[in-house]
């Protein structure tokens, strides 16, 4: 998004703080803005726009994001492993090693497009204090084994995670591809492709 947008459903959110234009202005928001430019926001919105369930489901989406901002310690959740056992993040995170974390599912074609790059870092670095580790939100179970299954997927998975995963993390869209340094804290979100490379190689080199 070009922050000229931002700017300007900004400016069209505050003439309209509690009406229909300023409930389309704060949608389009929650794809562009940032957390803290999303402050202003809610502080502005009237009764009407507050009742919404997408308001609530919006301010949960920027919550989420604040409390996972890089700096940040990681947010647990928890979800099933390909077995079926119980799972969390933090049986991954914060255990000494970097960790290299991938939301996605299944029916997403932008996710699946990150997998040759996660696999280079993978075979690279798997064994050199480094884990790559996969969230699969939203999607079947089953469906999640076949995508594996067809794309090489190697890596551990913690399955089910439903949309728990993603409102724990702020996360809009999918992929979302998150570095936590080996005492858990947040290096880097938002990774995908060449940048995503680059961001392991420097850590780990």
């Amino acid at each position: 998004w070009h922050p000229t947008y931002t700017r300007l459903y900004k400016d069209m959110f505050m003439k309209n703080p509690d009406n229909a234009l300023g409930e389309f202005a704060i949608r389009e928001l929650a794809m562009c803005a940032l957390p803290e430019e999303m402050d202003t926001i809610f502080a502005a919105s009237g009764p009407w726009l507050k009742s919404l369930s997408v308001y609530h489901r919006i301010e949960k989406q920027f919550q989420g994001m604040k409390a996972t901002a890089v700096g940040q310690k990681f947010t647990d959740f928890s979800g099933k492993t390909i077995d079926g056992a119980a799972s969390s993040l933090s049986d991954f995170v914060g255990k000494g090693q970097y960790t290299l974390v991938d939301f996605w599912a299944s029916w997403c074609g932008w996710c699946r497009a990150e997998f040759p790059v996660l696999k280079e870092v993978y075979a690279k670095y798997k064994d050199q204090n480094f884990e790559l580790l996969g969230i699969a939100v939203n999607d079947d179970r089953e469906k999640t084994l076949k995508a594996m299954k067809e794309d090489g997927v190697t890596w551990p998975q913690i399955l089910n995670t439903g949309k728990v995963a993603m409102e724990a993390y702020g996360i809009a869209g999918i992929p979302e591809i998150i570095l936590f340094a080996p005492d858990g804290k947040i290096l880097a979100r938002g990774l995908r492709g060449d940048e995503l490379k680059a961001k392991v190689v420097e850590v780990m080199e």
